[in-house]
């Protein structure tokens, strides 16, 4: 949406804008997440190999606890070392000062992104791998001391730096899933310009919401940098 369309909307739907509360505070602008990324980017991919690393050691223990796998040397001694800072990188020494420098408070991992995401046969594989083989390969929500925000006419609202480990497809402005047991990948991300106009983009965010059930995963995403970065905007 253009400078000129968006002025043009506020004055349109003026009425329904100035309805909506006061945020507890304001989500930090597309610009200067945009810069923070860039100005620490190889603190960025250090904190993805970070929690790669030690999501591989937990899933290496649950499925050691569970009798799925026998565990080698190399893994046993992964694992003792982990436990010394409670199997988190965030308690780490590295950890800790990326996070003073970043401002990043915490990261959640989400579905999994195997190779060849898109291959006839990736529900299979997906399927048949084990935690550990997907602990390495999940999709990434990087989230801010300041990436949340609250209005009663919205609703829970977060903005965040995503990470996906694969290169993705698109459709029609949409990010695509991972191929399902259908062999069909259904629309996941819509894809967008600009999530600074959050308040009143995408329109049914705040006339239609929650009686419009088009999107039945309510997030926004804006690429930062090709094929694996974007900020992330959902609501709840």
């Amino acid at each position: 949406m253009s400078t000129g369309n968006e002025e043009r909307f506020i004055r349109e739907v003026g009425h329904t804008v100035i309805t909506i509360e006061k945020f507890t505070h304001s989500l930090p602008s597309d610009e200067e997440m945009v810069d923070n990324f860039h100005k620490y980017r190889n603190d960025f991919l250090r904190l993805v190999e970070l929690q790669y690393h030690y999501s591989y050691i937990l899933a290496l223990v649950a499925e050691g606890n569970q009798g799925k796998i026998n565990l080698n040397s190399e893994e046993k001694e992964l694992i003792k070392s982990a436990a010394q800072v409670s199997f988190t990188w965030e308690n780490t020494d590295e950890g800790k000062d990326i996070i003073a420098r970043t401002g990043v408070v915490g990261i959640d991992s989400g579905a999994s992104w195997l190779n060849s995401p898109y291959s006839k046969d990736y529900n299979q594989r997906s399927a048949a791998a084990t935690l550990s083989e997907r602990s390495k390969f999940r999709e990434l929500d990087i989230y801010t001391k300041d990436s949340k925000a609250y209005s009663a006419k919205l609703g829970l609202l977060k903005k965040e730096y995503l990470y996906i480990p694969q290169s993705q497809k698109f459709q029609s402005g949409w990010l695509l899933s991972t191929t399902d047991h259908k062999g069909e990948n259904s629309k996941r991300f819509q894809v967008v310009s600009s999530l600074d106009w959050y308040w009143i983009y995408p329109f049914g965010w705040t006339l239609d919401w929650p009686f419009d059930n088009t999107h039945k995963e309510p997030c926004l995403i804006k690429p930062i940098e090709d094929p694996y970065w974007y900020i992330k905007l959902c609501r709840s």
